[in-house]
């Protein structure tokens, strides 16, 4: 990697602690856990379990198991501070981004050559974000991660084409 450039929309990097999802699901956990424990304590020192209070406690403790397994992988996410970015090497003409950079076994990095491309294609939909580099056959050279972009897409895919006038920015 290059040194980051001083300018956000040629290199970008969000490590894992400054990144919401990772302490949502670990806030998530700790609800799920204490609503469980609370309706755990009082359904065995209270009234006797009835069958609706056994089928009730064990949908909540599937939740648990599920809340548990997504919080720990957001908590090693943590301890790790793996980061996810972008970078524009305006040197080689190349995009390079990465995800869960500072995990051994789990790191992606890819590196696109920007003279292949012709169109940098941001597709919204109500629940996702599609983004792509196109290359001269129409064909997808990379799906670029939207956790590894600048939270303005828009912008930064627009200052890519400026850097690069022979790709075209189509946004669906």
């Amino acid at each position: 990697m290059m040194h980051p450039d001083p300018d956000p929309t040629l290199y970008f990097e969000r490590s894992a602690r400054g990144y919401g999802n990772a302490w949502i699901s670990v806030l998530a956990l700790v609800l799920v856990a204490g609503a469980c424990t609370a309706m755990a304590v009082q359904s065995v020192w209270g009234k006797p379990l009835g069958l609706w209070t056994v089928g009730w406690l064990a949908a909540w403790g599937v939740a648990a198991l599920v809340c548990l397994v997504i919080a720990a992988a957001s908590i090693w996410s943590l301890i790790a501070n793996t980061t996810h970015g972008v970078q524009i090497d305006t040197q080689g003409g190349r995009v390079i981004w990465w995800l869960n950079k500072g995990a051994r076994r789990l790191e992606k990095t890819v590196s696109i050559d920007l003279a292949k491309a012709r169109v940098l294609r941001i597709s919204r939909r109500s629940d996702y974000v599609m983004i792509d580099l196109l290359g001269t056959d129409g064909q997808v050279l990379s799906y670029l991660p939207p956790e590894a972009l600048p939270p303005d897409l828009y912008g930064w895919g627009k200052r890519l084409c400026e850097q690069y006038p022979h790709i075209n920015l189509l946004v669906i």
